[in-house]
């Protein structure tokens, strides 16, 4: 009767230690890095500098958005 209470004593520890193991897991969260930028050709204009667009990060959107260049 005491071997069998052993047994039952060290499957479960070693059955235990199996499962503890699998619960052991990291979650690792990494936005994607925004899209190579377009060529854009904007015609020159009046005495005023070109700002290019670029890609902004929108959490709400949970992606990158392009934001448009503008002179200014």
């Amino acid at each position: 009767m005491k071997t069998t209470a052993a047994k039952v004593m060290v499957f479960g520890l070693l059955g235990m230690s199996v499962l503890a193991g699998c619960a052991t897991r990291a979650i690792i969260v990494a936005r994607p890095g925004p899209p190579v930028a377009g060529v854009v050709v904007a015609a020159p204009g009046r005495p005023a500098i070109w700002v290019p667009g670029h890609w902004v990060w929108r959490p709400y959107r949970g992606r990158y958005v392009w934001v448009r260049g503008h002179w200014r």
